[in-house]
């Protein structure tokens, strides 16, 4: 149980070297070691992102334990003031430490599968083989984990298709002909393998599932339509800017009869009833900012022209003409726009129908399940109960979740977890979460880097799922923001450079993301000597970079370093390649 003043969720800011791994080894150690109960490990559930680092986790606690379980005379001076640090941490005295570690590591060794230190991953996949027949999963499935071997069997089996299937023959046709008349290859299967991608991505779920109730008749109807839409925008707009341009021409006026003249409003609606034109990117407009203060200022005929005062008589009408006109292109055609993108996309959108179909027949042949599809298969259960059936019987063993690495956690399997840790926190035990929002890396596996951000005062729930509302509540009145500030890995040097370059380019971004790096600042622990040499140029010729490089070697090289001692990290394989024949050439051994 927690302590009355403390806080039930700790929710740990922590940047790299600040400790992340032993503050959490420090959470798990205060709730065993003030429990009575010796098995009192077997109601936590220890999470991170990789194997690698619930191993090390692992560790780290059992070695804690066997640091602090040696009596006082045997220890070292490392171990006495480990043991210091502890009681402090924990508020227990050093010979109740003593001798509860004892006791506890021995149920641990005895007690070894209850030790639950795993990936999320892990966790999951234990759920759906606990609870298989309930989630309606064959119990003896396979775990698939070569995604790029099915997606690659997934796209053979497409083609073998052609011939057999007159709809999806037609389709792949006309793929083939799109893509003759866009100057690219007929033979796509590589395009279609690396199209497939979209199918196991997280945050395409939700699309895909609309997909799957799509036919190859309805996907046709969606082409008229899209077209019937377009020729309607298109005509409507067209419309304006003939009407404009006849008008024009009914008073016997020309371009050069306008302010601008060859750029006036003549030229902007003859673009427009030609229909030939394109609004750059990132405009809105086709007019000009000389055009837009013109109509603004009522500045119609050209003051050296004898018809000026007929042009400016058909002010109040063109203006007209000219803010329908701008309205439309504003709203209307960005929607052309964006049909004619939906048009270009259509036929992989039906293609991805039928790979749709292909990789469920093979999931259920081959009686295998990907890991994405272990959180869809809960995240279905839990946005359908108040309190999920699966969980209710989980819960009963587990009471405490300390979360690592927590800026990486997924939308879903944050989504699966929550009502587990509301669960923990409505029954007053602690819970804790560690992350670094700087470290959010893996978007490409629908990571959300406001998941860890915006608590615990808020849950991220773009979807407004009712329990994750609920829960909203009691992680607000229960949770606390801890930032870790102090680097115990690296010198002074190096942190003071990493605060201020963080510093400088957080205030380089919107407000809506400069809050992630608020706390950005560490305080050196160590006392080691460090240093930082740093290049930045706007534009920087390849030839200058790679000298550049080679000073920098030759500099270490005469101050008494190895080659060996340098790492040369680049932004890609290809500048990798350049810089190792470069260096190959100037006498560098490079691995």
């Amino acid at each position: 149980m927690i302590e009355p003043n403390d806080k039930a969720l700790k929710i740990y800011n922590a940047s790299a070297g600040s400790g992340k791994t032993y503050t959490l080894v420090q959470e798990y150690l205060r709730i065993i070691l003030h429990s009575k109960d010796a098995l009192k490990f077997r109601s936590i559930l220890a999470m991170t992102f990789t194997n690698k680092a619930a191993n090390e986790m692992k560790n780290r606690v059992l070695e804690a334990l066997i640091e602090l379980k040696i009596p006082n005379h045997y220890k070292s001076v490392n171990n006495l003031n480990f043991l210091a640090d502890t009681a402090k941490n924990i508020k227990l005295g050093p010979k109740i430490i003593e001798e509860r570690a004892n006791k506890i590591l021995n149920k641990i060794l005895h007690n070894y599968s209850s030790f639950s230190v795993m990936t999320i991953d892990k966790f999951t996949h234990k759920i759906i083989r606990t609870f298989a027949k309930d989630l309606g999963v064959s119990i003896d499935f396979d775990v698939e984990l070569d995604v790029k071997s099915l997606r690659r069997n997934v796209t053979d089996m497409l083609f073998d298709n052609i011939g057999r299937n007159k709809e999806l023959t037609d389709l792949m046709l006309r793929y083939a002909n799109d893509n003759l008349q866009d100057d690219k290859s007929w033979n796509f299967s590589n395009q279609l393998f690396e199209f497939t991608d979209l199918l196991f991505k997280e945050d395409a779920i939700k699309s895909i599932t609309t997909l799957k109730n799509l036919k190859g008749k309805d996907f046709e109807d969606i082409k008229k339509d899209i077209i019937t839409e377009n020729k309607k925008i298109e005509n409507s707009i067209k419309s304006q800017g003939i009407e404009a341009t006849d008008l024009i021409k009914s008073k016997g006026l020309i371009s050069d009869d306008f302010q601008g003249k060859g750029n006036s409003v003549v030229s902007y609606f003859k673009k427009i009833a030609d229909w030939e034109f394109t609004i750059p990117t990132g405009r809105k407009t086709l007019a000009s900012p000389t055009l837009i203060g013109n109509v603004a200022d009522d500045k119609w005929g050209h003051p050296k022209s004898p018809n000026k005062s007929t042009a400016d008589d058909l002010g109040g009408l063109l203006s007209q003409y000219f803010k329908q006109i701008e309205t439309a292109l504003e709203v209307d055609y960005a929607k052309l726009k964006l049909n004619k993108e939906i048009l270009k996309n259509l036929n992989n959108l039906s293609l991805l129908n039928h790979l749709l179909k292909i990789v469920d027949e093979v999931k259920e042949d081959e009686n295998i399940l990907l890991i994405s599809d272990f959180y869809k298969k809960i995240s279905d259960v839990i946005t359908k109960e108040p309190v999920p059936f699966i969980y209710e019987r989980l819960g009963v063993r587990y009471e405490h979740f300390l979360l690592d690495e927590f800026q990486d956690t997924s939308h879903l399997q944050w989504v699966n977890m929550i009502p587990l840790v509301h669960n923990s926190l409505a029954s007053n035990h602690t819970n804790l979460i560690v992350g670094d929002g700087k470290q959010a890396i893996y978007r490409w596996r629908n990571g959300e880097v406001e998941q860890f951000t915006k608590l615990p005062n808020e849950i991220h729930n773009p979807d407004q799922i009712e329990s994750l509302n609920e829960a909203e509540i009691l992680f607000k009145s229960m949770g606390e923001k801890i930032p870790l500030s102090n680097n115990f890995r690296s010198s002074k040097e190096v942190i003071d450079f990493n605060n201020s370059i963080f510093s400088d380019l957080a205030s380089h971004l919107s407000e809506s993301l400069k809050y992630i790096y608020e706390e950005v600042k560490q305080t050196p622990i160590k006392k080691h000597k460090g240093y930082v040499n740093a290049l930045f140029e706007k534009e920087m010729e390849n030839e200058a970079q790679l000298e550049y490089v080679l000073k920098a070697i030759n500099r270490s090289v005469d101050q008494g370093y190895h080659l060996k001692d340098i790492c040369l990290i680049v932004r890609n394989n290809s500048k990798g390649s350049l810089l190792a024949n470069y260096l190959t050439e100037h006498n560098i051994d490079v691995i």
